[in-house]
């Protein structure tokens, strides 16, 4: 699986959330999608802080997002990710 994780302001707390997907999506279009979402002003504003590749079976995050070119920040993304 994939995932990307994501930093916005919202009401003027940073805060971070990711996302797990199938590996037959591109993390650039995943995140892009997001940002255009409406009603949600503040993921407008978001940036990616955190991509790669994810094993919910051992719980790590590894690797890098060739299309973003964003690495993984390993636990850190772990623990956004709940795992």
């Amino acid at each position: 699986m994939k995932y990307i994780v994501l930093q916005y302001t919202q009401s003027g707390v940073v805060k971070e959330t990711g996302l797990i997907f199938t590996p037959d999506l591109v993390h650039k279009h995943v995140a892009e999608s997001i940002q255009r979402m409406a009603g949600m002003e503040y993921l407008r504003m978001c940036k990616v802080i955190g991509a790669g590749f994810v094993s919910l079976s051992t719980r790590t995050c590894g690797g890098k997002s060739e299309s973003l070119n964003i690495g993984s920040r390993g636990l850190l993304d772990a623990a956004v990710l709940g795992l």
